[in-house]
């Protein structure tokens, strides 16, 4: 019971700064000691119903956890207000019935739902750029290097990005941050040390781009995405240095090198060639 109350409270509070995220979770761990607590079914409804709004691959994750909060309901007796809760799962199902869902699909050579890349890294470039520029302190991002892709596999849409490498000017300095994936889970910065504002512009950047731009695109979308013209701000392969590789060896002067080895070692050999 004592875990149950501090996973609740630890929910009030990530609710009250609208980290969704955090609430998921905290829901999860009282849910996991307690499946039957009402309150804990309700924090979860509310914060993937939020997280649903900006991101559609969230609807149906939220709509299980409304279903299954009405299920707790149905099953709880004399709980306090569970009317209330009961109602509020009801009402988070009908709006999310109506949320538009991503309408991605294969293509049509893709008959037997085999693995499938589309790349749409030049747009990704364009649009995470915009965020970057319109985030104070931020005043310019350039020197992409990466990629963006839109994966189908097995009836499944997956919005992966991963850039190696991106160089921001802010102020009168200049930061590379690296390894930037979805989750933001390895994101580093190098060169000076980033102030906090830098680190939180750069963190709501790209949650609006992954949230906002990128993994709600439409079939529509997709397809002008990837038909995006180059971008200068990326770097492409042919832009790479190319790797220190050594002149490949003059077989005749190896050869007359390895004759005149063998006549020092052996004075009186005689060798043509």
């Amino acid at each position: 019971q004592k875990k149950v109350e501090v996973a609740l409270s630890l929910v009030a509070r990530h609710e009250a700064l609208s980290l969704w995220r955090g609430v998921v979770k905290y829901a999860d761990v009282a849910l996991r000691v307690d499946a039957r607590c009402i309150e804990a079914h309700a924090g979860k409804v509310r914060a993937l119903e939020a997280l649903a709004a900006a991101n559609p691959k969230m609807i149906a994750k939220a709509t299980a956890a409304a279903e299954a909060a009405l299920r707790a309901c149905d099953r709880a007796v004399a709980v306090e207000r569970l009317s209330e809760t009961r109602a509020r799962a009801a009402d988070a199902l009908a709006r999310l019935s109506k949320l538009e869902r991503p309408s991605i699909s294969r293509s049509i050579w893709n008959v037997n739902d085999t693995w499938e890349e589309r790349d749409i890294t030049d747009w990704a470039v364009e649009r995470l750029a915009a965020r970057f520029a319109a985030s104070p302190p931020i005043a310019r991002a350039y020197d992409f290097d990466g990629h963006a892709q839109i994966v189908l596999f097995q009836q499944r849409v997956r919005f992966v990005f991963d850039f190696e490498s991106i160089h921001l000017d802010w102020g009168k300095r200049t930061t590379r941050i690296t390894d930037l994936t979805n989750g933001l889970d390895a994101l580093d910065f190098h060169g000076r040390p980033p102030t906090d504002a830098l680190r939180a512009a750069v963190v709501a950047a790209v949650a609006q781009f992954e949230h906002l731009d990128f993994c709600t695109l439409t079939e529509a979308q997709a397809r002008l995405a990837v038909a995006h013209p180059r971008s200068p701000l990326r770097r492409h392969e042919q832009d790479r240095p190319a790797p220190d590789v050594d002149p490949p060896p003059d077989r005749a002067a190896k050869m007359r090198s390895a004759i005149a080895d063998i006549q020092r070692a052996n004075p009186n050999c005689r060798i043509s060639f």
